[in-house]
């Protein structure tokens, strides 16, 4: 077994295991059972002390911990994966109705994580519980069942959407990770169901601690996303790109177990905050063809330095306000602290992309999708050019290099180099259109002249997010 060490961003081996002799399931599945007992040090998962002005202090809340040890187990190379009481089963009927061992065990098994760590370091079991569905509307959009429920992700309560095709067999499926800080009728009606009318499975988490309601930018106070729901809220705290990825892991995988989902045909993609978590998802190996990325902020350290508290572009965009003061504390708030990098960089390195670039450069599996506007005083272009840099320079081997194109407002290509992404010399930049209708590389960048943080999933940008992903999910 391994974790990363968070220190040093390198994998570690902190245990082993022999399996019994004896299977736990009698033929035609065997399985056998094994156990060990784990005890990591502070550095695989959060440390407790940090010195701020020269005094070590402890830390309370999630403004300045935070991180759980990513465990896997292993046999020869191949990873292993959990199976509850209920899974065993499920692998055994398969079996039994003429699957092979591997056909069956990868149709039923509920986790990848042996172990899953939360804030404190407690240790606890991989989430099993299926999606529980807790309000259908009685008169739904033509084409389209949709709802809202719940699923369990380290004990807590999870709510989300769900919009399906009332069309039978398989289908392609979407997992949308939404921007911001609530899961509102704005997702719902903009990208759930019009997703579903468009031939999709689409599942939406509303991450811990976030509720779904109506935009609370638009009415006040809570009022439930359409008239007969309740107002929910998920168990636990807002994190920022930490905890939310754990979320959306398993509500990935209880959707790929879904009869009405293909489960080789599944997207991923998401803007602002859900773009932080659809980066740090493929990163933990979620299991997806495809995967695109809008306004993700990638490096926190960056992000806060071109955005520290009370700057113009803070006090003017509520949205980067509260993701600060809410990740990183707020000196007005107790028992939060406000932690500057300078003080401890480890809160904003274990949210960052950049941090496991490694990670995302081994997933060669998936084609990956960066879109960024030029305008975005939220999420700096550089932000997206930090991360393409880190994880896919133009000097990679074959087929693993970035294509980088900065585009106008039209979509042609525009020979400059973004004014933001200067400081990126490993990162070559095309000349002519970016090839719409095959997009063959498994890699690309594209950054827009006159799109900001909420028009990049408009116009030529969500053009070319909808070509490329025509291409792979024809």
């Amino acid at each position: 077994m391994k974790a990363r060490n968070l220190n040093t961003n390198v994998i570690q081996t902190i245990g082993t295991a022999v399996a019994s002799k004896t299977p736990s399931v009698a033929t035609p599945v065997s399985l056998s059972p094994w156990s060990t007992t784990l005890t990591p040090a502070a550095r695989f998962w959060a440390p407790q002390l940090v010195v701020i002005d020269g005094t070590p202090r402890s830390l309370n809340g999630l403004a300045t911990s935070g991180g759980r040890v990513e465990i896997t187990a292993s046999s020869g190379g191949s990873p292993f994966v959990t199976f509850s009481v209920a899974a065993q089963e499920c692998a055994k009927a398969k079996a039994s109705s003429g699957l092979n061992i591997v056909q069956a065990g990868d149709a039923c098994y509920d986790g990848k994580s042996l172990v899953v760590f939360d804030n404190s370091g407690v240790g606890s079991n991989a989430s099993t519980d299926p999606w529980v569905s807790d309000f259908k509307p009685a008169v739904q959009p033509p084409g389209v069942q949709w709802e809202l429920g719940h699923y369990k992700v380290e004990g807590k309560t999870i709510y989300g959407l769900v919009c399906s095709p009332t069309t039978p067999g398989k289908h392609k499926t979407v997992i949308i990770n939404h921007g911001g800080f609530e899961l509102n009728e704005i997702s719902l009606n903009n990208f759930c169901i019009p997703s579903a009318q468009g031939g999709w499975v689409v599942a939406m988490s509303a991450y811990r601690g976030e509720k779904i309601r109506r935009s609370s930018t638009i009415v006040a106070p809570d009022q439930p996303i359409v008239p007969g729901a309740s107002v929910v809220q998920s168990q636990g705290e807002i994190e920022l790109c930490l905890g939310e990825i754990t979320d959306v892991l398993r509500l990935t995988e209880i959707v790929r177990g879904w009869p009405s989902v293909d489960p080789d045909r599944v997207l991923m993609w998401g803007h602002s905050h859900g773009a932080c978590i659809t980066v740090r998802a493929l990163q933990r190996g979620v299991k997806v063809k495809a995967a695109a990325a809008f306004a993700a902020p990638t490096d926190m350290a960056a992000w806060y330095g071109y955005s520290p508290p009370s700057t113009p572009s803070d006090t003017e965009l509520t949205n980067n306000r509260l993701a600060l003061s809410t990740t990183f504390g707020d000196i007005t708030t107790t028992p939060r602290i406000r932690v500057t990098p300078d003080q401890s960089r480890i809160p904003y390195d274990w949210r960052s992309p950049v941090t496991y670039a490694e990670d995302l450069k081994a997933r060669t599996d998936v084609k990956i999708l960066l879109l960024q506007g030029i305008e975005d005083l939220l999420i700096h272009p550089s932000q997206a050019c930090a991360l393409a840099f880190a994880y896919a320079p133009s000097n990679s081997p074959t087929g693993t290099a970035s294509m980088n194109w900065h585009l106008d407002a039209s979509g042609a290509a525009v020979a400059a180099t973004p004014l933001d992404c200067t400081g990126f010399n490993g990162l070559t930049w095309q000349s002519g259109v970016p090839p719409r209708g095959t997009w063959p590389a498994r890699r690309y960048l594209l950054v827009y002249d006159n799109l900001d943080h909420g028009s990049v999933l408009t116009g030529s940008a969500w053009g070319d997010f909808i070509n490329w992903v025509g291409v792979i999910f024809p």
